[in-house]
């Protein structure tokens, strides 16, 4: 049960913290393919942001299926702390 992760991401930086990585991953569980997208956004959105101080908010932008496995791409927006 392998997930897999596309290292391409798309990044829309309007600077601070109006920041927006779209990313996806692809198992054979639609759950693990969700939990991977996440991962992988979020892993992506820290990147660029560094270690500033954010809340993440994940939106499902697309699934598809691709040779057998579902395929799910996540978009993940920083927000500002509560």
């Amino acid at each position: 049960m392998k997930k897999s992760f596309d290292q391409h991401y798309k990044v829309l930086d309007r600077g601070k913290l109006n920041v927006i990585v779209k990313s996806q991953a692809c198992a054979l569980i639609a759950k693990k393919a969700i939990s991977g997208a996440k991962k992988n956004a979020e892993f992506h959105l820290r990147s660029i942001l560094g270690n500033q101080n954010h809340r993440t908010k994940f939106k499902e932008v697309n699934r598809y299926n691709n040779r057998g496995k579902i395929c799910v791409e996540m978009a993940a927006a920083a927000l500002p702390p509560l």
